[in-house]
């Protein structure tokens, strides 16, 4: 028997003496592979992140005549299988998952045959909820009135609880002088004091500077904060 299918096979035998017997057998056969796809809801921002709960779906297909062993198939999240209350079954041949905390996550599922047949997909889910939390301050107090009398260094402190880090590209900071045109400040302009934890900006020249910054994380969330540095040297 060559082809993949169900075989009734009936025999019977008959002795010399003209006694017969009979039986029968079932035989199944599937070579089919079955297939299967995982794909992430919504999809990740341009770096690959989400801020936000993501559905991870499975969608296990199989062509050939055995079907598929869904007791047999699943998903395992980090090499741990994932637990039965997490599928969200939808006949009849997908299975959604909702994660929903903060991490980098490995998904591999299987799609098995009754035959023993199988074959696996994967995909990665990484969510960041996370904001940048930073403060900006001079490293010299100003007099009682809120005034410098020279050059002022300007300290921004990172917390790193962000786990998908930040993305420079999309962060920004902005000065004005005297309540004038706002213009960005290069990235060049700030010096590296501890690395990834504590940045340094000079502010100086005579007047009111309003120093702004908008730090992104790779996960698109956004923290903002600003401060007024008043300098005037006397000359």
């Amino acid at each position: 028997m060559a082809g993949d299918g169900v075989h009734e096979l009936s025999c019977m035998v008959v002795d010399l003496a003209s006694n017969a017997g009979t039986g029968s057998a079932t035989v199944k056969i599937d070579r089919g592979v079955p297939s299967g796809s995982t794909s992430v809801f919504p999809a990740p921002n341009a770096n690959g992140w989400h801020s936000g709960d993501v559905t991870l779906r499975a969608v296990m297909s199989a062509e050939n005549v055995s079907g598929i062993d869904f007791a047999a198939s699943g998903c395992t999240r980090n090499g741990v299988p994932v637990p039965l209350t997490e599928y969200d079954f939808t006949p009849p041949n997908i299975l959604d998952i909702v994660v929903h905390d903060d991490g980098i996550f490995e998904y591999v599922c299987t799609v098995v045959t009754p035959a023993g047949l199988s074959s696996t997909s994967s995909a990665t889910v990484k969510i960041d909820r996370q904001g940048f939390d930073f403060t900006m301050s001079p490293s010299v107090a100003p007099d009682e009135f809120g005034w410098h009398d020279g050059p002022v260094t300007l300290s921004i402190g990172l917390d790193l609880s962000s786990i998908s880090g930040l993305d420079l590209a999309a962060s920004q900071c902005t000065r004005s002088l005297d309540g004038g045109a706002v213009g960005n400040i290069d990235w060049s302009e700030f010096t590296e004091l501890i690395p990834g934890e504590v940045i340094e900006l000079v502010v100086s020249g005579n007047g009111i500077h309003e120093i702004s910054c908008n730090l992104v994380t790779n996960a698109g969330v956004l923290t903002a904060d600003s401060i007024t540095v008043q300098i005037d040297d006397g000359l």
